[in-house]
């Protein structure tokens, strides 16, 4: 039953991306985004963050479709199984250092709702990888 703990981590993968996209396409939330703090008044981010922010959502894409690979949901195409278990623990590990930048940082939403969020990512992507 390895399709439970994929779809758990899509969804939360999915809005991880879809609030890159968010912030890449000028949505308020540099409050809380890249643990920076924003000068008085400042909503959205500068023009070098929100690339950053559309970088990192296609990269967050890029790790699903690999979870989704790796849970046979997906076509693997040309990559080895091996190649996506590996990937699956490397995505499942950022995760977890991810969880600790977010738990340190100074915002409550990102310590809660960003740390919370990602720890629960990385143990459904830790399921994930270790299915048989």
């Amino acid at each position: 039953m390895v399709e439970v703990p994929a779809v758990v981590a899509l969804t939360l993968l999915g809005a991880i991306a879809a609030y890159q996209i968010a912030l890449a396409l000028g949505r308020p939330g540099a409050d809380v985004a890249f643990s920076r703090s924003p000068q008085k008044g400042e909503t959205v981010l500068s023009s070098g963050c929100r690339i950053a922010s559309a970088i990192a959502a296609g990269l967050v894409v890029l790790a699903g479709w690999i979870v989704a690979a790796r849970a046979n949901l997906l076509p693997a195409g040309p990559l080895g199984d091996g190649f996506l278990t590996w990937t699956t623990w490397l995505i499942a590990i950022y995760l977890v250092v991810d969880v600790a930048a977010n738990v340190a940082a100074s915002s409550v939403a990102k310590r809660w709702i960003g740390g919370g969020g990602k720890a629960l990512a990385a143990m459904m992507c830790m399921l994930v990888a270790i299915q048989s």
